[in-house]
């Protein structure tokens, strides 16, 4: 097999078309290069992958009624994680994940997903391949 380098995106399109990936696949290779910021802190707290790059839903046993509406701007007040208003029970991992993670409300500002490799967090295909070749261990929770 001979190894190929894309010059170009048209070249990235069709190297993976041979690697016989789909989109999933896809995907998963590229989790890793994405970091979320929050902005006005609206994306659930619960049914949103915005920590420990998955839904907080799926890691806890279950999801209080009392907590299912909530956003993250209903947990983060004052500049502080308010946990204990809760009541659904978090494991201890979960809780270390979300106190360390220390966002910036910004209200004007949508939450967004923004690409690691990119100065302006916006994602290219040139970016991810470059970012393949080479992936770094990303703090998941810069903001």
């Amino acid at each position: 097999m001979k190894v190929v380098y894309p010059q170009a995106e048209e070249e990235l399109v069709d190297f993976l078309d041979k690697c016989k990936l789909n989109n999933n696949e896809v995907m998963h290779m590229l989790k890793d290069g994405f970091i979320f910021k929050i902005g006005n802190g609206e994306t659930s707290f619960w049914y949103d992958s915005w920590v420990l790059k998955e839904r907080l839903c799926t890691v806890v046993p279950f999801v209080a009624i009392r907590d299912t509406v909530a956003k993250i701007n209903d947990v983060w007040q004052n500049r502080m994680w308010n946990l204990q208003h809760l009541y659904t029970p978090l494991p201890n991992n979960v809780v270390i994940a979300i106190t360390t993670f220390k966002p910036k409300i910004m209200k004007h500002l949508p939450d967004v997903w923004t690409w690691s490799n990119s100065s302006s967090g916006m994602y290219s295909v040139k970016n991810a391949y470059n970012w393949l070749l080479n992936p770094t261990p990303l703090n998941e929770h810069v903001n």
